[in-house]
C-alpha cells in the first residue's frame, strides 16, 4: 500500500499513518493474506488441483484485487471455458 486510505498520505512500512495516525495493521494484514492465498492458488494450479486453486484465488481476490490475481483469474476462466467447449464438441461428435 502506497497511500493511507484515510488521508491519502504517502506511507512507509509503519503500521500507523504518519499524518493521521490511522492504524493500518488490518489493511496491511489483509494485503499479506492476499499474497499468501495467491501463492497457494499458484501452487495448487501447478499440482493440477484446479478446484483448490480456484478457492484459494477467490480468497486472494476478495482480500485484494491485484493485477497478478486478476490476470490469473482470467487465465483460469479461459482454460475452464476451453475445457467445457471441448467436452461439448465431443458430445456433439458422439451424436453423429
Amino acid at each position: 500500500m502506497d497511500r493511507c486510505p484515510c488521508c491519502n498520505a504517502r506511507l512507509t512500512e509503519a503500521i500507523f499513518c504518519p499524518r493521521c495516525q490511522a492504524d493500518l495493521s488490518s489493511v496491511l494484514g489483509s494485503e499479506h493474506m492476499a499474497k499468501y492465498w495467491l501463492n497457494n492458488a499458484l501452487q495448487f494450479w501447478a499440482m493440477r488441483e484446479s478446484s483448490m486453486a480456484i478457492l484459494a484465488l477467490t480468497k486472494s481476490v476478495n482480500l485484494k484485487k491485484t493485477r497478478t490475481a486478476l490476470v490469473f483469474r482470467d487465465f483460469i476462466i479461459h482454460r475452464q471455458c476451453q475445457q467445457v467447449l471441448a467436452l461439448l464438441e465431443q458430445k456433439k461428435m458422439q451424436r453423429c
